[in-house]
């Protein structure tokens, strides 16, 4: 081959490089892709349903493989009876819109106006914030004293009010005597104590009176979903309003708030930071707002809640709630992410 030709050659190829070349420049960068975060293996993503009318008492315990322990009608019971063997604490069921009065009378009686009475209730954070605190005395004794018990959500004033005498309590029992709201059908009734319990629930309806064992053990259960009574004081009458949200168990754990960092930066080093709370309301209903412009619930995803297990040795944990729809838009079916704190 003659040098021309091999210069020709040389020439073409130096061509078709800057052309490709120029092409190549021309081109638009790549955008580098980000992807996203990896999922945390030790996150947890767990949902409950209370209906949408919010009817269900769901029982969870965060630590079991299948965490909803129990679910029942929220107003399936009137008053909860701690116990305990030492328990003597009487709550009501403030989702019912449960009311008690003290009556001045010392004996069952025909009532004929039962709205005359001033009625009390609990306070949501319970503990020592319940009406029926002091019924009893250091031996367990209680006084001949008539309450009377607004059952709430029944019909008619015969099924609705329900006189009650609280006679004592030991580390078994309690006893009681009801009696319908004209004074007729008295009789008596013991409620068996369990200590593997937080609580028995009773259905105080004198033509049906049932003692309902169907809170789980003690240690099965973390959060209770369920409606609850909350009191707006700066109203005149205060305003009794129902909400949907958590009450703790206080036996297990204690809780702390934390609105500022983000739930992916709280670690196990900060726990000592916080302050814990043994109110049973202290997660409450207020991680979901509502908004009336669009009508719907929004979660607080930004509030995140620290979990401090009680024990020996200290266990924490950091729970949020990210909806309160079902995967088919249908409320009332809270949605959490937590995680143990290493």
């Amino acid at each position: 081959m003659g040098s021309q030709q091999i210069k020709l050659k040389q020439l073409a190829c130096i061509l078709f490089l800057g052309v490709l070349s120029t092409l190549l420049g021309c081109e638009k960068a790549d955008k580098p892709y980000v992807l996203p975060e990896k999922p945390n293996a030790n996150l947890i993503v767990s949902q409950v349903n209370l209906g949408e009318k919010y009817t269900e008492q769901v029982y969870v315990n965060l630590f079991d493989s299948i965490p909803v322990k129990t679910s029942f009608a929220s107003n399936a019971w009137d008053l909860s009876f701690e116990a305990k063997p030492e328990g003597f604490r009487i709550l009501m069921n403030g989702g019912k819109n449960v009311r008690i009065a003290k009556t001045n009378y010392l004996q069952f009686q025909q009532i004929s106006n039962p709205e005359q009475f001033n009625y009390k209730w609990d306070e949501a954070s319970g503990g020592d914030s319940i009406f029926l605190l002091n019924w009893c005395d250091k031996n367990g004794m209680g006084s001949d004293t008539i309450y009377l018990v607004d059952r709430g959500q029944v019909q008619g004033d015969e099924q609705r009010y329900v006189q009650l005498k609280l006679l004592q309590h030991n580390a078994s029992t309690y006893t009681i005597q009801i009696a319908n709201l004209d004074g007729t059908n008295e009789q008596s009734q013991t409620i068996l104590k369990d200590g593997s319990k937080e609580a028995i629930l009773v259905k105080l309806d004198p033509d049906k009176f049932e003692q309902l064992n169907i809170e789980p053990n003690t240690n099965n259960w973390q959060l209770c979903f369920l409606k609850y009574r909350w009191i707006y004081y700066e109203f005149n009458p205060p305003l009794f309003y129902l909400v949907t949200g958590i009450f703790i168990n206080t036996s297990q754990i204690e809780v702390a708030v934390d609105s500022t960092n983000k739930f992916e930066d709280i670690q196990l080093s900060a726990v000592d930071q916080y302050q814990y709370s043994s109110k049973r309301d202290i997660i409450g209903y207020d991680w979901k707002i509502y908004d009336f412009t669009n009508g719907k619930y929004w979660t607080r995803k930004y509030v995140t809640y620290i979990l401090a297990v009680k024990g020996p040795t200290k266990k924490y944990y950091k729970l949020r709630f990210t909806d309160f729809y079902s995967n088919t838009g249908v409320k009332g079916s809270p949605k959490f992410e937590w995680m143990p704190l290493f």
